[in-house]
């Protein structure tokens, strides 16, 4: 085993695997592996949004409404989820339908004023 595996474990950085009886997609194991390293990323632009709006959005929509909030682009942000633009703009659009807002432009804005 190389030296900075056993390294990372030793300090537990690794999250634990998850149980051998679940069957998990590649997009969950994708979104996981963005949970913990967003944690860090999104900082504030997360928890102000979490707090506010964790009733009316997934987790999901929270990482990319604050990665918005951050004036982050879809092509930025789906280089950071690692998922492909097209769904990044499903997201936001879910995001616009979920808060009544009517465009892209609504969107940024409502985000920035926060």
């Amino acid at each position: 085993m190389p030296h900075f595996v056993t390294k990372f474990k030793q300090n537990k950085i690794l999250p634990p695997p998850p149980p051998l009886n679940i069957k998990r997609t590649k997009r969950e194991i994708i979104w996981d592996r963005v949970e913990l390293e967003t944690k860090g990323l999104l900082g504030e632009n997360f928890l102000v949004i979490s707090k506010k709006f964790s009733s009316v959005l997934t987790w999901h929509q929270t990482c990319v409404a604050a990665l918005i909030r951050a004036r982050k682009t879809t092509d930025q942000i789906a280089g950071l989820l690692s998922v492909s633009p097209r769904d990044i703009e499903k997201i936001r659009q879910h995001i616009r339908e979920r808060l009544g807002l009517d465009s892209e432009l609504d969107l940024m804005v409502f985000f920035s004023a926060i």
